[in-house]
């Protein structure tokens, strides 16, 4: 919850021009859980070359401090060992709700889920900064739906993603509803979303006894408002904007 909290820090400060402060919220966002980083992808692309300087160095004070009261063997031990253990493991477990945790309960073939898993994880971030790139800048509305599409798909394509990680769905969940009462859209577009938030929210208290497809109930959310912040960043083009 506390790198939801700053993450949130981060989007303010990111449009109230705080670039320093920007940096310092995502630095210990980053620091507190890996999947921040890739909001990383964003301020290069939107040139914000002050608040990249803000969160490497901070980043980097992180880790100065953490040196000076945890011994050299026991830091080289993490980054050598815990850290490559942690982003290579896979967990099949219901509650890693992740495409790897998908791919391990419906995918038998050990290969194919490899295959799969770097396939799939490749291409949807391609396409994701491809779609950020060619709409970034244009307004506000596209930055938070750029920022919304980033913090979902780092979820999905997380090598495991426990439920509760996806509280960070909160901060596109807000933004999609926001922009969508704002722009005035049509009522499906609000089923959509509202969809959405009821396959992230739902907890299955007994997984064991529904088929395993419908195991990945979270993902499936996650996708679908991937999907819809993406047809409305697409749709945020002046000439292609419904009302």
């Amino acid at each position: 919850m506390l790198s939801c909290l700053l993450e949130v820090g981060f989007i303010y400060c990111y449009f109230k021009k705080l670039d320093y402060l920007a940096g310092v919220f995502l630095a210990f966002a980053i620091a507190l859980k890996l999947s921040p980083v890739l909001l990383l992808l964003y301020v290069v692309i939107d040139r914000r070359w002050k608040m990249l300087f803000s969160t490497l160095l901070v980043l980097l004070g992180i880790g100065f401090v953490v040196g000076l009261f945890v011994s050299p063997n026991l830091n080289i031990h993490f980054l050598t060992a815990v850290l490559p253990g942690i982003l290579g493991s896979w967990k099949g477990d219901y509650y890693n709700q992740s495409l790897s945790g998908f791919l391990l309960r419906d995918v038998h073939s050990i290969f194919l889920q490899q295959l799969l898993r770097t396939g799939l994880g490749i291409l949807f971030l391609i396409f994701s900064l491809m779609l950020l790139w060619k709409y970034h800048k244009k307004n506000d509305a596209t930055d938070l739906l750029s920022l919304s599409i980033l913090i979902t798909i780092s979820l999905v394509i997380n090598t495991f993603s426990w439920q509760h990680h996806f509280v960070w769905l909160l901060i596109p969940l807000i933004v999609t509803f926001f922009y969508l009462t704002l722009r005035h859209f049509h009522l499906i577009y609000y089923i959509v979303l509202g969809v959405s938030f009821v396959l992230v929210a739902v907890n299955l208290r007994t997984p064991s006894t529904v088929p395993v497809i419908l195991q990945s109930h979270v993902l499936y959310g996650a996708l679908l408002l991937y999907g819809l912040d993406a047809y409305l960043l697409f749709k945020e083009s002046p000439k292609n904007l419904i009302l």
